[in-house]
Order: structure tokens, then sequence, then C-alpha cells
């Protein structure tokens, strides 16, 4: 028998765990770049939507060599809807509408890149 949503799990919520995101986007060199980025932002986002990296972070950390692939692969996540258009090098910015929560943080955390966080809410 199949469960009514409720508020607390709205139809068609499910969880994941941020650390295989993160381990993916970090071991799955076959994958494009657009969606290692993609899953290193799935994996490392705080409560407010946002994970701010160091300078040349994400580069070090999915072992990509030029500065130009991370912001061509960041472009193209944008592009196919996996990152807000506010994602930079410096901050990946989950899809407020696909993503809710985080391992760490405050919804109405401020981003120390982008000054400001994106508020999740459940729907009413």
């Amino acid at each position: 028998m199949e469960q009514e949503p409720t508020l607390a799990q709205p139809p068609g919520f499910s969880m994941h765990k941020q650390i295989e995101w993160k381990r993916q986007a970090q071991e799955r060199r076959e994958w494009d770049a657009w969606l290692r980025v993609a899953a290193l932002a799935y994996g490392t986002h705080r409560r407010n939507g946002h994970s701010p990296f160091a300078t040349g972070e994400i580069s070090r950390l999915l072992k990509i060599s030029r500065a130009a692939t991370v912001s061509d692969a960041i472009r193209k996540a944008i592009e196919f809807g996996m990152l807000d258009r506010k994602s930079t090098a410096r901050c990946l910015v989950v899809r407020p509408h696909m993503v809710t929560g985080g391992q760490y943080g405050a919804p109405n955390e401020p981003c120390p890149v982008h000054g400001h966080g994106l508020v999740f809410t459940l729907p009413a």
C-alpha cells in the first residue's frame, strides 16, 4: 500500500547522501566535467544551497587541469539545468526547486562569495 505524502515528505521527495555525490564527483573520471562539477555541488552544498570553494579548489578536487575547463563545465551544468545560474568557480549553487536542505549551515546563512543564501522551504 502506498503512503500518502506528508509535509515532511512531499510527493517525489527523497534523501541522498552528500558524501556519495562528492565521492562520485572525485572518482568518476570517465564522466563529463559538467556532470562531475554538478555532482560536487550536490555533494557539498550547505543548507543555503551554496557550496563555496577556495580559488582553484574545484580544479584540485576533481583533478581538472585547466581553469577554463572548470568554467566551461560550470557553464554546461547551468545550461543543462543542474546548477543555478549564480554558480561560479568560487561557489557552486544548487537549484532551490531541486534540492532541500544540506549537511551544514542554515537556510538563511550568508554565502561568503555571493553575500546571501537561498532559503529552502517545503511546499505548503
